[in-house]
């Protein structure tokens, strides 16, 4: 059999804080602003890569891509209820507790509701922290800020962070249970009828069944589904299908509302029962419900009609009583004022609306043409992440804007002084790891924010500036957030659970006064009151709650009286005022986005007339607060038995392969992969037979490798060992040889943060390899290399690369940022004692914006490598030099200079048949100019060689495109010496694959 072999050493192949978890997802959704992606980075990858390549893992794995980073080495235990096993570390013990009495009541409600006991026990993973959370090895990809938990299906293992909220907490576990509960329901079913393959059960259904029967829909499921309801953009139903943003959960909800109300919940496990019997979800339904889903669509849509309509009488348009700060729609979270010294207020903001967070400023009253950037997150591990829908900003009269980023393992208070526009200032704290909120005191020599810690509870903490030092003014397992100092100093308003109703994750605002260090209620009820900020005189506080079910402003005062301030058709969040007290600022959903309104009040110094005029605060003096947790005291958890975590490999994945070329033979082989439960570590196995003529040579006629990788810690590493024996195709050289090799291999990986990362790789075989024959493909137009392949000996491959990655993708490919590959490698013969060769590569590629969605990206790439056998590079193809055969050149030095400008097409594309409707994804066009040159170490140069023209990709599954490129070849010098029938022609490459 011939195989394609790399070469020894060539390029590298191609529910946190605060803030209710449905808010959480959808600002996880919007921050994909124009659908921003990430690649991820770990060595994970490497070890796909590696497996998959049928020769020896000589080439770099990875040569691009962020990093999940390991930053916490967990040491990890088990809690073994009778059902479900809780997988926890020591500093969160008391949360593992709570989280297997949430976890076996839900078991037991599931169990009546799908009417089914699955067999196997549920695998429960918890993290006291967003932040640790990220560092997972259980999926391979990065989890955005707003994904509060996930339900892995190949071992149906469930993992989620806390937020400080235990409502969330519990929440969340069932609804992942959901989950669990679908899948092992479904793979009964394909046990028990073999041949059922499934209809595709679209989003809206599972999450959306997993929202209902986790919890009552509640105020942010209620503002989505309104808000599309009254502007008339709620989808049909068959719209919802095909929908794979997060309002298939608020939408899924409600449908599974409706039909349960009017068909009954039990209909959901005769849906999953008798699911074998159909083709399509339709039929599926159709079958279930007696009714199609056209009709209840219509049905459904009526009732939310009825439902909400009516509040266009009671309630007003946002945009009627307020003014839009901003005529471009732009997503905007955490507005705060500033009483700038120049003598006009200005807002500060955050938005993810060119796929970066970004810290915005901006006159109030200025309009678009005001607005500034100020910190740029995403891009770096001084401002990895800016929590933009979790944690607030605030700025002092001195000009100091404070805010909480990620840097590395955990959150950092930045200060950043406006004044000098740098920042000056970062603070982090051993024992906390998530940081939400700051908000300075009138003196500016403190900052009160919130605090997790790492064994999950959040409390208020104060940082003095003049002593350096750190301490809680909370200490409680309650939640915490956004706090708020009075003007004289006096008094920190915040929002807690600490309340009655907190077990169900109601909130209401408290007072902790810092003279006496007491803590009392100041509203208190069923509901959420949120987003506390103090009148610049300290006699009013406005807030946001959700008492009537949509999210309006309040205003009360110290004694806890008040009322409502507004009565809108949409939702307010974070609202701050102006610093005469004349209006407010803040952030409203209306129209399906985050906008940023400005409501006056009234002349300087008067009380805004309000609504509903009550008494906010509770019933009596010296009401307790609070909640008990008797989860932690049931019988369940106290019979639970707890044990250290031991690593166990369970098989992931095992697969056949035969392979029949005539004149050449058979050949069969088998891969397996597997891990440990917390997919820290990985042992990939391949073998591959050929067909044998006698038992001299059956030891001859097996190849394989076999490879362990280690990701329990930052650094991530893999050794392996290999044997291969045939003939092979050096697709580089064009040629083919004969080789038996043996040896083993080492690969490792440091990343200093999730944008840079140093490799390493390195690897010691026995080769004893023929140059067999000059190998071209039909109709050859190769450039003849007259290297010999031919060699004999022990060969010692080393390679280091520097890599940096923090770009922004689009389905199509990079849209923003940069990244570069430096690369070195050495390859020794340590028989003969000599350099088989040295190879030097470097690649940048940058991004440069010139829309939301188009930009300039630029190549540079450079190859040199010499030595005994030096290695070699191909050129052409859709990689590398456009319309050009693809590997059409061969040489040992190289450069590359790749432009193009991206722009967008079409969003989107759908077409109607009698038997549906197809749906495609948007279109992306480009204008492209190619050019370089490549050479052999013997000879020169002789010309550059470009091509220019036009392209056209789609998005088909991340990274992967298709990719039609039309344009033609042009030359500065000489001709290249291969045999083109027509240089100058027009050409036409169709590509699968990804775009650089």
């Amino acid at each position: 059999m011939i195989e394609l072999k790399h070469q020894d050493v060539i390029r590298g192949s191609t529910k946190v804080a605060m803030i209710p978890s449905k808010l959480r997802r959808a600002a996880a959704f919007a921050q994909r602003g124009p659908k921003g992606r990430v690649v991820t980075g770990t060595l994970a990858v490497a070890a796909a890569l590696i497996a998959l390549s049928p020769g020896s893992s000589h080439a770099q794995y990875v040569p691009f891509g962020k990093n999940k980073v390991q930053y916490t080495p967990f040491e990890w235990h088990i809690l073994a209820g009778p059902r479900v096993d809780v997988y926890y570390y020591p500093e969160e013990e008391e949360l593992a507790r709570l989280a297997l009495s949430y976890a076996e009541e839900s078991y037991d409600s599931l169990m009546v509701m799908f009417r089914h006991r699955p067999f196997r026990r549920v695998p429960l993973f918890i993290y006291s922290s967003h932040q640790h959370f990220e560092q997972t090895n259980l999926t391979p990809g990065f989890l955005p800020e707003g994904v509060a938990g996930f339900t892995e299906f190949l071992k149906r293992r469930i993992a989620l962070p806390f937020n400080g909220s235990y409502a969330d907490f519990r929440h969340t576990i069932k609804h992942e249970l959901v989950h669990f509960f679908q899948l092992s329901k479904l793979s009964r079913v394909f046990d028990m009828y073999p041949r059922f393959r499934g209809p595709g059960i679209p989003l809206w259904w599972s999450e959306g069944l997993a929202e209902r029967w986790s919890s009552e829909q509640d105020t942010q499921d209620e503002m989505f589904v309104r808000n599309m309801v009254l502007s008339g953009k709620l989808p049909t139903l068959m719209d919802i299908t095909y929908d794979r943003s997060f309002l298939a959960y608020p939408l899924g909800g409600q449908i599974h509302k409706y039909l349960g109300e009017k068909y009954g919940y039990g209909r959901v496990a005769d849906f999953y029962e008798n699911i074998w019997k159909h083709s399509n979800f339709a039929d599926a339904f159709l079958g279930t419900y007696g009714i199609t889903l056209e009709q209840v669509d219509r049905e459904w849509r009526h009732e939310l009609e009825r439902k909400y309509f009516p509040m266009v009488e009671e309630r007003t348009p946002i945009n009627v009583e307020s003014r839009a700060m901003l005529a471009k729609t732009q997503l905007v979270f955490k507005p705060t004022v500033y009483d700038s010294p120049l003598g006009r207020p200005e807002v500060f903001y955050m938005s993810p609306r060119d796929g970066f967070t970004t810290i915005y400023r901006m006159v109030v009253g200025g309009g678009d043409a005001s607005v500034r950037k100020v910190v740029q997150g995403d891009r770096s591990e001084e401002f990895e992440s800016l929590h933009f829908f979790s944690s607030r900003l605030d700025v002092s009269s001195g000009g100091m804007l404070v805010f909480v980023s990620k840097y590395l393992e955990r959150d950092a208070i930045q200060i950043y002084d406006l004044n000098r526009d740098k920042r000056v200032g970062r603070y982090q704290f051993k024992e906390l790891v998530a940081l939400s909120s700051p908000a300075w005191s009138p003196d500016g020599k403190k900052v009160v924010f919130t605090g997790l810690s790492t064994a999950g509870p959040s409390d208020l903490y104060i940082l003095d500036f003049e002593t350096q030092e750190h301490y809680p003014i909370t200490q409680d397992a309650f939640l915490e957030s956004t706090p708020e100092w009075s003007p004289d100093g006096r008094y920190i308003v915040f929002s807690s659970d600490r309340t009655l109703f907190g077990a169900e994750g109601s909130q209401n605002l408290f007072l902790y006064d810092t003279e006496t260090q007491e803590i009392d209620y100041l509203t208190y009820g069923p509901w959420k009151d949120l987003d506390p900020r103090f009148s610049p005189d300290g006699s009013q506080i406005v807030f946001t709650s959700d008492r009537t079910s949509v999210h309006d402003v309040y205003v009360v005062d110290l004694e806890g009286r008040g009322g409502r301030l507004t009565n809108y058709t949409g939702d307010i969040f974070d609202s701050d005022w102006l610093p005469d007290g004349s209006g407010l600022v803040f952030s409203a959903y209306d129209g399906g986005s985050f906008g940023l309104y400005f409501k006056e009040l009234g002349p300087p110094g008067t009380m805004p007339e309000l609504e509903l005029v009550d008494e906010f605060g509770p019933p009596g003096p010296g009401l307790a607060y609070g909640w008990e947790w008797e989860e932690v005291d049931h019988p369940v958890v106290a019979q639970a038995s707890s044990r250290k975590y031991r690593t166990r490999y369970g098989l992931d994945f095992a697969a056949g392969q035969a392979t029949f070329a005539p004149g050449f033979g058979s050949a069969q082989g088998a891969q397996f992969l597997a891990s440990d439960m917390l997919g820290n570590h990985m042992i990939f196995f391949s073998i591959v037979t050929q067909n044998f003529s006698n038992l001299d040579n059956i030891f001859d006629s097996f190849a394989g490798q076999i490879m362990y990788l280690n990701l329990s810690r930052r650094v991530n590493w893999g050794v392996g060992a290999f044997r291969f024996n045939g003939r092979f195709i050096d697709a580089a050289f064009a040629d083919t040889y004969q080789e038996k090799t043996f040896g083993g291999f080492f690969v490792a990986s440091y990343p200093f943060s999730k944008f840079r990362r140093l490799e390493l790789q390195a690897t010691l075989e026995y080769s004893d390899r023929i140059d067999t024959e000059e190998f071209f493909l039909v109709d050859p137009i190769t450039d003849v290399d007259d290297l010999v392949l031919t060699r004999k000996g022990v060969i010692s491959t080393n390679a280091v690369s520097y890599v940096s990655d923090n770009t922004l993708w689009l389905p199509t490919g990079p849209i923003a940022g940069s990244r570069y590959n430096l690369t070195f490698a050495l390859a020794t013969d340590l028989t003969h004692a000599r350099a088989e060769n040295y190879t030097i590569v470097a690649d940048w590629r940058r991004y440069f914006r010139t829309g939301l969605l188009s930009a300039w990206a630029v190549r540079l790439f450079g190859y040199y490598s010499d030595g005994y056998l030096p290695a070699r590079i191909a050129f052409g193809g859709p990689y590398t030099l456009r319309l050009y055969p693809f590997l059409g050149f061969i040489g040992s030095r190289a450069y590359l200079m790749s432009n193009e400008w991206r722009f967008p097409l079409m969003h989107g594309l759908a077409l109607g048949f009698p038997f549906g409707t197809w749906r495609f994804p948007g279109i992306q066009g480009a204008v492209f100019v190619d050019m370089g040159g490549i050479w052999q170490e013997t000879r020169k140069l002789t010309g550059t060689w470009g091509s220019y023209g036009v392209s056209f990709r789609m998005a088909i599954l991340f990274p992967f495109i298709i990719r039609l490129d039309v344009g033609r070849r042009f030359t500065i010098g000489d001709l290249p010496t291969n045999k083109f029938r027509d240089f100058y022609k027009t050409e036409v490459d169709f590509f699968f694959g990804f775009n650089y």
